[in-house]
């Protein structure tokens, strides 16, 4: 449970950090602004924590299963919205 709220709280921090570098320092037409560029690196930081997480499961760690479909679910929507 622990884990699964820590997982949470990340991604919630990680979207209303988007939401206030986005607010700071706004995109322009030819610039990325620095909420769209954190937002590209979230694919990969959720791929890697879910194998981590996945990693964790195999060693007999069964804490980390919620946490591991969270992130999933997180690196397959990006996927699915990146496409």
């Amino acid at each position: 449970m622990k884990r699964t709220v820590r997982t949470i709280v990340f991604y919630l921090a990680v979207v209303i950090s988007i939401f206030i570098l986005n607010k700071f320092d706004p995109s322009g037409p030819c610039t990325p602004g620095s909420g769209i560029i954190i937002l590209l690196f979230i694919p990969l930081l959720s791929f890697g924590l879910f194998v981590k997480a996945a990693y964790s499961i195999i060693k007999k760690d069964k804490t980390s299963i919620i946490p591991a479909i969270i992130h999933g679910l997180v690196f397959l929507t990006f996927i699915i919205f990146l496409r």
